[in-house]
């Protein structure tokens, strides 16, 4: 999480140029953030306290001309007790008669009651030096960390058999990310920079499960060891008003995961997977502007992916799959004024499978629920058109987009039952397409902003080899976004922020909502160094209820969680010392967010 002084914009780019990681089909949110040139020192302090979650932070920056030193650091922890509930529903057949009859008919019923609550921490540390005018390095390391336990009582009805499971479970996590980027300008031009980067980080996870399923006991064992190495080299050259960007990157990633199912603590059938994905990758970029207000930009990006896989028992055949990607990328734009401006565009993205979706590894909620990866998941690719245009005025701003997008290979939970016994695995189904119109913007009056953004879009999709022939009934799929802030006087401020998102749409069925509205007021002191705040979330709706219902040729289900949701908190900042600065665009230009996207299951 970047803290909110770091940031000096955010930039929403809707159609990624040939610069970018051609990951992902939903755009890129372009976080700038400041160096602050700064002589004396400033030393920030801030929390909040509440009924369910408690941070506290602090931050020092310091410094005294072309060097600069900050850190910060802080924790996190939720109170025990919130107790959240769960029920999950399937029925499963072998056949079905002309009449309409179900023949074997099973039924499987789950109902009860889980806790969970965690404790973590985090802290960076970065510094910068400016050799000279034109010559700057910046680095910085971060860490954190986290425990979660979980504990979790169900009973179990099967057909007429009714059992009772317990689990009981322990997450550690550690993660740690050096990075360091060197910058180079010239004198000739200020636009012409080369700019290299370096990142390495870690991730360890020490996992424990203890299950027991009416009096037999399996505990699991889920150690997992991440590295990851990133260097990265960009080139912009002025030509004229034009420019020509070029660059290259490599990602190199090591995973080592630890797994044991066990009647005895003692993990005596431990085994390894041993999992490597890398992902060297450069582009070519041209900026070109064209009479009469136009521009044209325009890059081809290649990609080049290496995944591979073993275990050290061998019990499951190793596996090395290896793809290219060419990846084109073209906006043409019209600026009427500096404020106005339509555009059209045109790019290919695409989405990667994460380790998780890939290992072959069988994961057991319990005896009838199995989870397990796909080693031969191929990635996602998608192309995209689109309209925008864009409109910036003193009181209100806007962007409007349609869009049509069109993907391949798109990776979806897939379910299958086969006897009696629900396997959750991962699937390239055929195609989907949407089609789709977006909007985000805000008004600015004296005393009041208001910030809101849509987006409206039409899902289809099919798979000859899954045995959805025809294009499945098109459905309508939303999200919605809305905040704002009043300044009250005499240094009070309201606030309020809310989101929407419509029901998930997969080729099997649908996932759950997800929505969330708070409300806050906060009052400055008259000297402008502290504050004192009150929020609330989530004041109308005590808990959040998540529905996934999913249907295949031969089973049913529906699973619902509901947890705690509503909470309130008192915040507090206060900030001393003095500094005199001025600011700069600084930001490491290592962003690796080229991977599918895996569910951490916290809310």
């Amino acid at each position: 999480m970047i803290p909110a002084d770091q940031i000096k914009s955010v930039e929403v780019i809707t159609s990624p140029g040939a610069k970018y990681d051609g990951e992902g089909d939903a755009g890129i949110v372009n976080i700038i953030t400041k160096k602050t040139i700064i002589d004396g020192y400033q030393a920030t302090t801030s929390g909040s306290v509440g009924d369910k979650v408690n941070r506290l932070s602090a931050n020092l920056k310091l410094g005294k001309g072309r060097f600069g030193l900050s850190a910060r650091g802080g924790s996190h922890f939720s109170w025990p007790g919130r107790v959240g509930t769960n029920s999950y529903e399937r029925y499963d057949w072998s056949g079905i008669t002309d009449s309409g009859d179900t023949l074997d008919l099973n039924t499987l019923k789950q109902t009860g009651s889980s806790e969970n609550y965690y404790n973590g921490y985090r802290g960076n540390i970065s510094a910068f030096y400016d050799l000279n005018a034109y010559n700057s390095i910046n680095s910085s390391f971060s860490f954190g960390g986290r425990t979660m336990p979980f504990i979790d009582n169900t009973e179990v009805i099967y057909n007429t058999d009714t059992t009772l499971n317990s689990t009981n479970k322990t997450d550690n996590t550690l993660n740690m990310e050096w990075t360091t980027d060197y910058t180079k300008t010239f004198a000739n031009n200020e636009d012409r920079k080369l700019s290299f980067a370096f990142q390495v980080g870690g991730d360890l996870n020490d996992g424990n499960t203890k299950i027991n399923e009416s009096g037999t006991l399996t505990f699991n064992q889920n150690d997992e060891k991440t590295m990851e190495e990133t260097f990265q080299v960009d080139y912009t050259h002025p030509i004229g008003k034009n420019k020509l960007e070029i660059g290259a990157k490599i990602i190199n990633r090591d995973r080592e995961m630890v797994y044991s199912d066990s009647s005895n603590i003692g993990y005596s059938n431990a085994d390894i997977f041993n999992y490597n994905q890398l992902v060297p990758s450069s582009y070519i970029s041209t900026e070109i502007n064209l009479p009469f207000g136009l521009g044209l930009k325009t890059g081809l990006r290649y990609e080049q992916t290496n995944v591979s896989g073993n275990w050290k028992t061998d019990k499951t055949p190793r596996f090395d799959t290896t793809y290219y990607n060419l990846l084109p990328n073209l906006v043409l734009s019209k600026s009427f004024s500096p404020m106005r401006s339509i555009k059209f565009s045109y790019n290919n993205r695409i989405t990667r499978p994460g380790v998780r979706h890939i290992n072959p590894n069988s994961n057991s909620v319990d005896s009838r629920n199995v989870t397990i990866g796909n080693p031969n998941l191929r990635p996602t690719l998608t192309e995209q058109f689109e309209i925008g245009i864009n409109s910036f005025g003193k009181i209100t701003q806007g962007s409007y987009q349609v869009y049509y997008k069109h993907s391949t290979d798109v990776i979806e939970t897939f379910l299958e039952v086969e006897d009696d016994i629900s396997t959750s695995t991962y699937r390239n189904i055929g195609e989907t397409k949407q089609y789709g119109a977006s909007y985000f913007g805000s008004i600015r009056l004296s005393k009041f902003t208001f910030r809101g953004s849509i987006n409206l879009y039409q899902y289809i999709g099919r798979d000859d080899s899954l045995g959805f022939n025809d294009w499945t009934d098109p459905v309508l799929l939303y999200s919605y976004h809305m905040g704002g802030n009043v300044d009250l006087g005499n240094n009070w401020k309201a606030e309020t922020f809310g989101f929407f998102r419509s029901p998930t749409q997969t080729i099997q069925g649908s996932s759950t909502t997800f929505s969330m509205m708070s409300f806050g007021i906060k009052k400055t002191f008259k000297n402008k160094r502290g504050s004192l705040g009150l929020r609330v979330i989530e004041p109308f709706k005590k808990d959040k209820v998540f529905t996934t219902d999913l249907a295949g040729e031969n089973f049913s289900q529906v699973s619902t969680r509901s947890i705690p949701f509503r909470s309130f908190g008192i915040s507090f900042k206060y900030t001393f010392g003095k500094l005199n600065f001025k600011s700069s665009n600084k930001k490491t230009s290592i962003k690796n967010d080229d991977i599918k996207e895996e569910s951490s299951g916290e809310f």
